[in-house]
């Protein structure tokens, strides 16, 4: 016989139940958790799909006889012990064969959604990022290109889509599109010639100048190629504010003139023929010349690819 002791005594009967012959057989039926002896399994078991926890259905008679409510305990403790010994563990080796099996999903759960391929896409440039110096730096060529030139693209993408404007060439979207589409699209246009109306430092300087078809046209409309410079560089030098520069071709007679767009302006909305470009934004030269754009002007016009220029002749 076991002593009646009062139910609010947990430390004895606690202490009875851990003894008993019952239930230490019952722990048998109970299978140990499989330790994983990979660090980083182990760790995304236990964030992500923690053991559950069985609760085991017990019910006992809470009467006045002490010895029989704890043979009824006992009882009902084993048959729920045995009973819990068929729910598969999260960690069993059958659980993690199928875990591997599994598609892969995210953390949230979800399955992962494709990466967007991005439809503007900026070319690379036609030199190193050092190519330029030590007119342009390789810092000013990285900044402009990486963050500024890219960032139209990423921008663009961002507000054309689901936009008829989402499918169309740059020159479609300039020629036809207004605000902040336009704006951008323009700008990937824009930088993307300006890079290439340049070329690296060692080749420019035994380039020489302009020459043949495009040489004549430059005399025609402006006199000589030494008055086209002037004019060239004092328009860019006076510009107020942001935007671009440009020789262009009118396509009704050939001329040639020197075009002054604003921000993103460009000739192609204008139905005029671009041939060269100097970008007079202040991120095109601040890192270098600080607020002195005259001086990067001086430093730029050495580095034009002529013969870049001719081609676009027509």
């Amino acid at each position: 016989m076991i002593d009646k002791p009062e139910w609010h005594d947990r430390q004895w009967f606690a202490t009875t139940v851990r003894d008993s012959d019952l239930v230490k057989t019952s722990r048998a039926a109970v299978p140990p958790t499989t330790v994983l002896a990979d660090r980083d399994s182990h760790s995304r078991l236990r964030h992500e799909e923690r053991e559950p926890t069985t609760v085991l259905p017990i019910a006992v008679n809470a009467d006045e006889n002490t010895e029989a409510a704890f043979a009824d305990f006992t009882r009902a403790f084993l048959v729920a012990a045995n009973a819990a010994a068929t729910i598969p563990s999260v960690s069993s080796p059958a659980v993690l064969q199928q875990r591997a099996q599994a598609p892969p999903e995210s953390v949230c759960n979800k399955k992962q959604q494709p990466a967007r391929t991005m439809p503007f896409e900026v070319k690379p440039l036609p030199y190193a990022k050092n190519a330029l110096e030590p007119h342009i730096s390789q810092e000013t060529v990285e900044t402009h290109f990486e963050k500024h030139h890219k960032g139209y693209a990423t921008k663009l993408t961002q507000i054309t889509e689901g936009k008829p404007e989402a499918t169309m060439s740059l020159e479609d979207i300039i020629r036809t599109a207004t605000g902040p589409i336009f704006n951008n699209a323009a700008q990937v246009w824009n930088h993307t010639f300006y890079w290439e109306c340049m070329m690296p430092t060692a080749a420019a300087s035994s380039g020489g100048g302009p020459s043949g078809a495009l040489a004549a046209a430059l005399e025609k409309s402006f006199g000589s190629v030494e008055a086209f410079k002037k004019a060239f560089i004092d328009r860019a030098a006076a510009h107020f504010g942001s935007g671009w520069i440009w020789l262009v071709q009118r396509p009704a007679d050939g001329g040639l003139e020197i075009w002054e767009g604003h921000d993103a302006a460009n000739p192609l909305k204008a139905g005029l023929r671009p041939l060269l470009t100097v970008d007079v934004w202040e991120h095109a030269y601040y890192i270098d010349r600080r607020n002195r754009r005259a001086e990067y002007l001086d430093h730029w016009w050495p580095l034009v690819n002529w013969a870049f220029v001719a081609s676009h002749l027509k």
